[in-house]
């Protein structure tokens, strides 16, 4: 006033909110609320903000206490990211930003529900279209199962009359794309075989299928 500064003003105190209220984050409207999804390909979306770099997804239930972390660039994941989802199952998920180097609380929980395994689901379309026995390979094991070593040990004994000397293992991932092809002999109708999961193996849900003539027979193997 008059060319010179008066004295500050009464002080007032304006208290900002921390981070962790002030974001809260959640899944998008068809992504969250009870929904049903396939464990073996479904995508779930989440509100992206503007000044996060980063985001978590925490999904927990059963077989499962996970979080995946996903770039700032995108705003979604797959539910087939997280090892362990079982079908017939629910699960939470909650989402966390990361923004100027602070994560924040994790945001609103929704339910996740996986469907039945039936012969619609991308796993199922796996299995062999002829006969499957259950019988053949009755004392077949694939060990440790889950894994978090660096091999899976499959064994098993034929119990039948078939008289090829040969089977073929293969092995698929989640999206249905065949990773391992191996063509095995047996001795005296015995086979023991070792997958190295390091090679070609990440954490996920796998399919390990055994034919022999006709006959097949698969099992879910799960590396964590």
């Amino acid at each position: 006033i008059n060319g010179q500064w008066s004295g500050y003003g009464t002080s007032c105190t304006v208290t900002t909110a921390s981070l962790a209220t002030a974001v809260n984050l959640s899944l998008k409207l068809g992504s969250c609320g009870n929904i049903t999804v396939d464990p073996a390909n479904y995508t779930l979306y989440y509100t992206r903000r503007a000044d996060a770099t980063d985001y978590r997804v925490r999904v927990n239930g059963p077989g499962v206490s996970n979080v995946v972390h996903v770039s700032g660039n995108d705003n979604r994941f797959n539910i087939n990211q997280i090892a362990g989802v079982q079908f017939s199952q629910t699960y939470t998920v909650e989402v966390a930003a990361f923004i100027g180097g602070v994560w924040s609380n994790y945001g609103t929980v929704c339910n996740v529900t996986t469907v039945a395994f039936t012969p619609a689901s991308p796993l199922a379309r796996m299995k062999s279209p002829e006969i499957e026995s259950s019988e053949l390979f009755s004392d077949m094991s694939v060990y440790p199962n889950p894994s978090a070593q660096d091999v899976v040990h499959i064994k098993y004994n034929r119990n039948s009359d078939e008289s090829t000397e040969r089977i073929e293992l293969e092995v698929f991932d989640i999206s249905g794309k065949k990773i391992i092809k191996r063509s095995l002999s047996l001795t005296d109708g015995e086979l023991v075989y070792d997958i190295n999961t390091t090679r070609s193996m990440s954490a996920g849900i796998y399919i390990v299928r055994l034919v022999d003539g006709k006959m097949t027979k698969t099992e879910k193997l799960i590396i964590r």
